[in-house]
């Protein structure tokens, strides 16, 4: 016999036959069952989905934190070794001079300013000489020395410096110092490559740091000498205090044979003593957590791989449940440490626990008023936990945008309040990361969608989920069938052209794909990040590099020139003055004595026109002496060397310098191009750099020059207009070249644009110009052009005064 009270729930009597119970004692008891029953299912369900949502959450929360501490510290670490690959390609190139000490000062001494997280930068040669450079404090910076001026080289002497780099002081002397001798040398010198030192107590800071080198060698393959650049993890102790794990987690980072790198903690990482500093281990730190993590780590693995993993395991100290995730972080270069993070069920159970006793009493009370509440309480209790069910299988399929929509002021809705206010946290922490993140699982199918993901694809967070992640990125099908297959951590680059309004604009993104191997998701997480710019600033490093070793260069070869070139003006002057002074007495006896007659000299003299001849060589030796000079003066680095120039000479000596510029092989000769020059007059002189303005001259005369020979023009023309109009000096440059397009003139100012052949151009130099008189200047630079009718270019310089201020 079964009864049907009205919502799908049924009593059945067990014996078939109808016991005689009232209605109400019928109600009653099914109300009682009912809510013992559904009360005790809601609570054991709800207990499980929140422990699982907990462990979910600390996994997540651990892999979190465990990224973004090992990015941080792959990015820490790269800097010194950063600075030393820039100090190794000085040297290489010739930018710096081994043997030239104080270029190596100052070189060292501004270099130092731009890494602020290297605490040393130096070298040292194969003979012992050392010299570097070093932080005193904010913006104070000091020279190292160490070389025969300093007693021998086996002396460091360490100088305070002034604001242009010059040694003041003489701060500290540090006898017995052989650079060869010490570990960072010799290890580089050993491995032939970069690596990086031991870890060692500072003496100047008081705290941890590391050293990391690279041999430098000469073409046939013998030591020059070693860089070194000391990190200091202040800046890492730093980042690790500010990582918010839970409320009284820990977050360190140990070597593997358990001594302390970096902790969370605001305890010391090593010990001070009467002598020196000594490091401490893990074991020793003062922390509690720090030291039950290690010695579990110490006590339950004998292969170290195997536990650091990458998998978020789940320990108990003291019957207390913990979250514990241990990920190495190696480097070719020597570094090979674990990321430990211990976390406390503790810090996100607290809620839950209220929520759970609240839930106990809860269904207590239900039961003493079980007559008065009914079934309608039953399923008032029972929709919101469905709800919140539903809830949390759809964001464990990725649709985190929904939001437990209930409003209650009991423990229903403070946990639905929570809940929400958790999965909005969580959400924001993805959604406000700059990079791209997509999850997906083993068989490629998308379970998580960031907004950085919506803004590159245009696909909305709804219309990806649960699609193939091929489906928008097939550009990747074999890296991702690669690294479902393999299972296996993968960095890769992506170069793409992307259409932007009239032009195209080439796109690098880096790639990282994370595999993620959890008790309940097995699965990946893509990390996609533009790094145009970064590329193209390296790209600009390196150009810069290239451009400073062709003026060095350059200089080299004008003063090389200049010394033979001084020493034939002067033999041709004192020819001139013993064959025409014929009142000189020495001429005189000279001639007598080989039975010559001056008057006779002077007739075959005149005859044979030396005189002219004598004038010509001496002119043509300082026309070469005054282009030489300019020369020097362009190659000379005056930064911030603002002065008063007349704009005209500036022109003078740019077309000076243009007129040496030919090529034999293409026929082209920059002095066949007629000059047409109209100044006005009463131009005033102007407020400039003249070197940089001198630079921006000429690169604008060569292109056009370059341009009407490409094209062939038979009669190529320059003109040459300075204006002076409402108190503004500008400068027009014109020719009657092939012209441009509008879609060129729009990019000629770009970087790395250049309408030139493969191979014969770097697309820097006009956009180097622009700079030079935007930024610098703070003028204005546009270009006139017509396809089939020449280009014009305007230079604008501001007011006097506009300068000065």
């Amino acid at each position: 016999m079964t009864f049907n009270l009205g919502d799908g729930l049924i009593i059945e009597n067990i014996s078939g036959k109808t016991k005689k119970y009232s209605l109400k004692n019928i109600i009653l008891l099914s109300n009682i069952i009912i809510i013992l029953i559904s009360s005790g299912s809601i609570g054991l369900f709800t207990y499980y989905n929140s422990n699982k949502s907990i462990e979910d959450l600390g996994s997540q929360l651990s892999r979190e934190i465990s990224h973004r501490v090992q990015d941080q510290v792959y990015t820490l670490l790269e800097t010194p070794h950063l600075l030393n690959k820039l100090h190794s390609d000085a040297y290489k190139t010739g930018f710096l001079n081994p043997d030239d000490v104080e270029s190596q000062e100052k070189y060292f001494w501004f270099q130092i300013q731009n890494f602020k997280q290297v605490s040393h930068t130096f070298f040292s040669n194969s003979f012992g000489d050392f010299v570097g450079s070093r932080i005193l404090g904010p913006n104070s910076y000091g020279i190292m020395l160490g070389n025969e001026s300093t007693d021998n080289n086996t002396n460091y002497h360490y100088y305070s410096t002034d604001k242009e780099g010059n040694r003041v002081n003489l701060e500290l002397v540090r006898p017995k110092n052989d650079p060869r001798l010490r570990p960072w040398f010799t290890a580089a010198e050993r491995e032939a490559k970069a690596v990086w030192s031991q870890v060692y107590t500072t003496i100047d800071s008081n705290s941890l740091g590391i050293s990391a080198s690279l041999p430098i060698y000469n073409s046939d393959r013998t030591l020059m000498g070693v860089v070194g650049s000391n990190y200091v993890f202040t800046a890492l102790n730093e980042f690790l205090m500010k990582i918010e794990a839970g409320k009284t987690g820990e977050v360190f980072i140990i070597e593997k044979n358990g001594l302390i790198i970096s902790t969370s903690t605001n305890k010391p990482n090593y010990r001070i003593t009467d002598s020196t500093n000594e490091r401490i281990f893990a074991e020793e730190h003062e922390s509690d957590l720090i030291r039950k993590s290690f010695s579990y780590f110490e006590n339950n693995n004998e292969n170290i791989n195997n536990l650091a993993s990458g998998e978020t395991l789940k320990i108990d100290f003291d019957h207390n449940k913990y979250f514990l995730q241990i990920t190495p972080i190696y480097d070719e270069k020597g570094i090979d440490w674990l990321i430990f993070i211990i976390l406390p069920f503790t810090d996100f159970t607290e809620k839950i626990d209220i929520n759970n006793r609240n839930s106990i009493l809860i269904i207590i009370l239900s039961i003493v008023i079980a007559f008065a509440v009914g079934i309608t309480n039953a399923n008032r209790i029972l929709l919101p936990i469905r709800k919140l069910n539903m809830l949390t299988k759809d964001i464990a399929k990725g649709h985190w945008e929904n939001q437990l929509e209930i409003q209650r002021n009991d423990e229903i809705g403070e946990l639905a309040f929570s809940f929400n206010i958790m999965v909005d946290f969580i959400t924001n922490i993805i959604d406000s990361m700059p990079s791209v993140l997509i999850g997906i699982n083993n068989k490629g199918y998308i379970t998580l969608w960031n907004n950085s993901a919506v803004n590159l694809t245009g696909v909305k967070r709804n219309d990806a989920i649960e699609a193939s992640f091929l489906d928008f990125f097939p550009q990747f099908t074999n890296e991702i069938n690669n690294v479902i297959s393999e299972h296996k951590l993968m960095h890769f680059q992506y170069k793409n052209e992307h259409m932007k309004k009239d032009r195209t604009k080439k796109i690098i993104q880096e790639i990282s794909i994370y595999p993620i191997i959890s008790r309940n998701f097995d699965g990946f997480v893509i990390r996609i990040d533009d790094i145009t710019s970064k590329s193209n600033i390296q790209d600009i490093m390196i150009q810069n590099e290239k451009m400073l070793s062709l003026g060095g260069l350059a200089a080299g070869m004008a003063h090389e020139i200049n010394n033979p070139l001084g020493g034939i003006l002067q033999t041709v002057e004192v020819m001139s003055k013993r064959l025409q002074n014929t009142s000189l007495e020495s001429n005189i006896k000279a001639a007598e004595k080989t039975g010559l007659s001056m008057k006779d000299l002077q007739s075959y003299i005149s005859e044979r026109d030396l005189p002219r001849m004598f004038k010509s060589i001496n002119e043509s030796g300082k026309r070469a002496s005054s282009i030489i000079q300019n020369m020097l003066s362009f190659a000379r680095d005056n930064d911030s060397d603002f002065s008063t120039q007349s704009l005209q000479d500036i022109i003078e000596n740019s077309l000076k310098l243009s007129e040496t510029d030919y090529n034999l092989k293409k026929q082209y000769d920059f002095r066949k191009i007629e000059i047409i020059k109209e100044y006005s007059e009463d131009v005033p002189s102007i407020i400039c750099e003249e070197n940089k303005i001198q630079q921006v001259i000429m690169n604008i005369l060569r292109n056009g020059a370059q341009a009407m020979h490409r094209a062939e023009i038979r009669n190529p023309r320059l003109i040459l207009r300075i204006k002076y109009i409402d108190n503004i000096v500008s400068l027009e440059i014109e020719d009657n070249g092939p012209g441009m397009d509008s879609d060129t003139q729009k990019r000629i100012f770009e970087p790395f644009f250049t309408t030139k052949p493969i191979g014969e151009g770097t697309g820097l130099g006009l956009s180097i110009s622009f700079f030079i008189i935007t930024n610098i200047h703070k003028g204005e630079i546009v270009v006139e052009s017509k396809l089939g009718k020449g280009t014009k270019f305007i230079i604008r310089f501001p007011k006097k005064e506009n300068i000065l201020n």
